[in-house]
């Protein structure tokens, strides 16, 4: 039976280590989900650093490639604003709540176990959405990233001219993507529905709510004041 006196002892490392990445995660996409409603819901006007032509000459490769990657980022996704804008809201929504889930069960507070596994699976099912619905935009940003590198003497391979330099670097830029994508949705959010199913789990939660039934109302409660 588990212990009442000490539940913290029985939380297993797998379960910590997950919850932290899904906190993490979540943080990351409300930021990341606030940022694009900010872009969709305004005049969809790019900021002056990310204007044609704004790129400082003597800037490193690597600033350069993130300036023209997230301009090609934002004008994509105002042109696909019916899809990119209520994909922004469940984002900002989804992850707000991954972020209080996931610290409400690392905190070991009754019954957010549960409440963890739901907002997982739902970040998860959101994650696929835009991965199926958002691939336009992924293709815009790995082709504007492969012209302007080769553009700029970056990825131009002598064996190879131009064009197929072109398309190596893109299909380069679409595999990081989606190992991204795999590190994310399948790594983050299958490892946290792993951590949460996993038997040792369960004994730290039911821990948990025993040590809560011995000592009456407390903190460990996870519904509001």
């Amino acid at each position: 039976m588990p212990s009442l006196t000490a539940p913290h002892k029985l939380r297993p490392w797998y379960f910590v280590l997950a919850m932290c990445l899904c906190w993490v995660v979540g943080l990351f996409g409300a930021t990341s989900g606030c940022s694009n409603l900010s872009y969709l819901r305004g005049s969809q006007r790019l900021p002056s650093i990310l204007e044609p032509g704004a790129e400082d000459p003597s800037a490193s490769p690597i600033v350069r490639s993130g300036i023209v990657r997230e301009r090609a980022r934002l004008q994509a996704l105002g042109e696909r604003h019916r899809q990119a804008f209520p994909l922004s809201v469940a984002q900002l929504l989804l992850s707000m709540l991954l972020v209080l889930a996931s610290g409400a069960a690392l905190g070991g507070r009754r019954h957010a176990r549960n409440l963890a596994l739901q907002v997982v699976i739902a970040n998860a099912l959101l994650g696929l959405a835009d991965w199926v619905v958002m691939g336009p935009v992924r293709d815009a940003m790995a082709s504007a990233v492969a012209a302007d590198g080769v553009e700029h003497g970056l990825g131009v391979l002598p064996d190879l001219g131009r064009e197929a330099s072109v398309q190596l670097v893109r299909d380069f830029q679409v595999w990081a993507e989606r190992i991204r994508f795999g590190l994310l949705e399948v790594g983050v959010f299958g490892g946290a529905l792993f951590a949460l199913t996993r038997q040792r789990t369960r004994q730290f939660f039911a821990a948990v709510a025993a040590a809560a039934d011995s000592s009456g109302p407390s903190d460990s409660d996870i519904s509001p004041p």
